[in-house]
């Protein structure tokens, strides 16, 4: 199954950077996945990057990826979309996340999901990561 080999969440440990909430499409179930890392300066490279995970693990001939719409196709159907994006001010030391702002290109993210996932897959107290719709 693919989205078992593809990790939930992938952050860099320490900064403030940019990153996406993508939400996989198939047949009526969504699964979410977060991506965020310092090297990327766009909302898009962070999707790009998310691109070539997938390509290295479906290797799905129909594989389609729209960098600009933030769409990626595959066969029988399923769908990635890079559903927004926005900040995140992480220390991996002391555990905590402050998410907010928003993407050019995608929009603001839902940051209660992005929060949910963090809490879920990284296992961070719920009082240690926080959300704000404010800021860029």
């Amino acid at each position: 199954m693919i989205q078992a080999q593809l990790s939930p969440v992938i952050l860099d440990n320490e900064g403030i950077f940019k990153y996406i909430l993508i939400r996989r499409e198939d047949n009526g179930n969504f699964t979410y996945f977060v991506r965020g890392f310092n090297k990327y300066e766009y909302h898009a490279d962070n999707f790009k990057h998310f691109n070539k995970e997938l390509k290295n693990i479906t290797h799905d001939k129909n594989h389609q990826f729209d960098k600009n719409t933030g769409l990626i196709q595959l066969g029988q159907g399923v769908v990635y979309r890079c559903v927004g994006g926005g900040r995140v001010e992480h220390s991996h030391k002391n555990q905590k996340i402050f998410i907010y702002g928003y993407s050019q290109s995608y929009g603001q993210a839902d940051h209660q999901i992005t929060k949910q996932m963090i809490e879920q897959h990284l296992k961070y107290p719920a009082e240690n990561v926080t959300w704000s719709n404010d800021g860029y």
